[in-house]
């Protein structure tokens, strides 16, 4: 009878391990797709299909090149191309959704669960103020804070290699 309460024992300790690195797993996997996301939004100003984003309004381009006390005027002025390479001011020539930085420093795990067998992570802005910036930006340009088909298949892929090398370790154990 002892043999078969240690068995049981031991059950309950892999399952308890193997649940503990899949939320682990999950964690990871939404940190790197979040850093995924916002190096293809910051760096190329391109959504999960690969377009560019609708344009700044003038006025808000203005803005982020560093001249937002200047008045706009009926005429129109030819300006300097911003680039990523050489940025005027914030602006590098894209949309990046980016003045301060705040909005993405401030993303991040909001919630987890585990329910039926599966594990829930969700990601969004941690805070009210960046909620708020996330749902205009949204609203502007729907489905800005989106993964591509490219990039959900590489955390797929990365995620699998992960579990695949620890399973490998578990059951040698």
């Amino acid at each position: 009878m002892a043999d078969l309460d240690t068995l049981l024992a031991s059950f309950d300790g892999m399952v308890a391990d193997v649940q503990a690195q899949v939320a682990k797993e999950m964690q990871i996997t939404a940190a790197t797709g979040v850093a995924k996301l916002i190096d293809r939004v910051t760096e190329t100003g391109k959504d999960a299909e690969g377009a560019s984003f609708r344009l700044y309004t003038p006025e808000y381009e203005l803005y982020k090149r560093g001249a937002s006390s200047a008045k706009l005027t009926k005429k129109k002025k030819k300006t300097a191309e911003a680039t990523k390479d050489k940025p005027i001011g914030r602006y590098k020539g894209f949309v990046d959704f980016t003045l301060t930085g705040r909005m993405f420093d401030n993303i991040g795990i909001t919630e987890e669960q585990q329910e039926g067998g599966k594990y829930v992570v969700r990601v969004g802005a941690r805070s009210d103020e960046n909620r708020l910036k996330m749902l205009g930006n949204d609203e502007q340009r729907p489905g800005f804070f989106r993964l591509s088909k490219v990039e959900q298949a590489d955390l797929a892929g990365d995620s699998a290699k992960r579990m695949g090398d620890w399973a490998v370790k578990f059951l040698a154990r």
